[in-house]
């Protein structure tokens, strides 16, 4: 899997071919069988070498064919569509346009729009140690409502409720399939506060997932859908307190008039609300992480999902032993104007 929000660099060596002096990558990048590769490359990439080697950041150009996000609005297992293959092909060319293919460069592989951190390295591809990676952080969660959290399995997934030990999903899936949208999926889940259970165990091969249910008598309980590190949507709750804003833009100007001097126009705003977590785990932190370092956040409000960004930049992260109780206020601003002026 690679992580298109970080660099991706494919390295060119013609150290071992004497008169190698430029190169010739092709890069396609397709949805659907990984086998129909496309006849022809999205990119063809020719330039010289430099001491006979190079490196090229591949990311960007993958980019341009991952799709838009879209929030998840069904329930159940769902196929996620915002995979796509890639294979990279290299050769090497010498001063008489002489091609020498490099077979050991090519390269065939996955892509999502997540992200590898700093310190793990040039190209850092993690991969399931057997048939499982769950693409949230944390193995601990906590939900009112939604639930939505993404998976990169070939095992299988078993979400039981407790204590009654009801089972509400019990299925298991085949990543062995060359189709790029059956590589990860997504688990959707609603209507979880009418379940009369105290939490949910997920399992899929890797330790358990425990999913509190909350039960809040107070407040009204708001779902922000975020794109975490893996690329993967998932969800998270805010329990307590939360307050909704606007702010108004507006240009103005002054005429003669003996009934009004001054006149406002192009007069418009963005609504803004203030979200409280209630109190989590510490573990909380790597979501909270996340969610400010994403790029596609969504709030649920009434029964749909609507943009918004992080007005939030900055955070001082709790802790058990300096702060006991551990909970966080957050800014979301909407990503459109009130008024539809396009």
């Amino acid at each position: 899997m690679i992580y298109t929000r970080s660099p991706y660099y494919i390295d060119i060596d013609g150290t071992n071919y004497e008169f190698a002096g430029r190169y010739e990558l092709k890069l396609y990048v397709w949805k659907g069988d990984s086998n129909a590769v496309p006849s022809l490359p999205n990119y063809i990439f020719k330039s010289s070498l430099v001491n006979k080697k190079t490196s090229i950041n591949i990311s960007n150009y993958i980019n341009d064919s991952l799709s838009n996000s879209n929030p998840i609005v069904t329930s159940g297992i769902i196929d996620n569509d915002e995979v796509v293959n890639i294979r990279v092909e290299t050769i090497l060319m010498t001063a008489e346009d002489q091609y020498i293919p490099l077979t050991d460069n090519v390269q065939t592989n996955i892509a999502i729009y997540g992200y590898t951190l700093f310190q793990d390295g040039k190209n850092f591809t993690p991969s399931p140690d057997s048939d499982y990676i769950n693409l949230f952080t944390t193995s601990e969660q906590s939900a009112y409502n939604d639930l939505i959290l993404g998976f990169f399995t070939s095992n299988f997934i078993k979400i039981t409720a407790q204590p009654s030990g009801t089972i509400l999903i019990n299925t298991t899936f085949n990543r062995s399939s060359t189709l790029s949208n059956k590589k990860t999926y997504y688990l959707s889940m609603t209507d979880l506060k009418n379940l009369n259970d105290e939490y949910l165990v997920v399992e899929n091969g890797s330790d358990p997932t425990i999913i509190n249910l909350v039960k809040e008598c107070k407040h009204e309980p708001i779902t922000c859908l975020f794109k975490n590190r893996w690329g993967a949507f998932q969800t998270f709750t805010f329990f307590k307190k939360h307050t909704e804003n606007i702010r108004t833009t507006k240009n103005n100007f002054t005429r003669k008039s003996y009934d009004r001097q001054n006149y406002d126009y192009n007069v418009n705003g963005v609504k803004s609300m203030k979200l409280n977590t209630g109190y989590y785990s510490q573990e909380v932190n790597k979501v909270i992480e996340e969610l400010l370092l994403s790029e596609d956040v969504f709030l649920k409000i009434g029964n749909g999902y609507i943009p918004y960004n992080i007005e939030s930049s900055s955070l001082e992260f709790k802790t058990k032993l300096n702060d006991k109780l551990i909970s966080y206020e957050l800014e979301f601003t909407q990503a459109f104007n009130t008024i539809n002026n396009v």
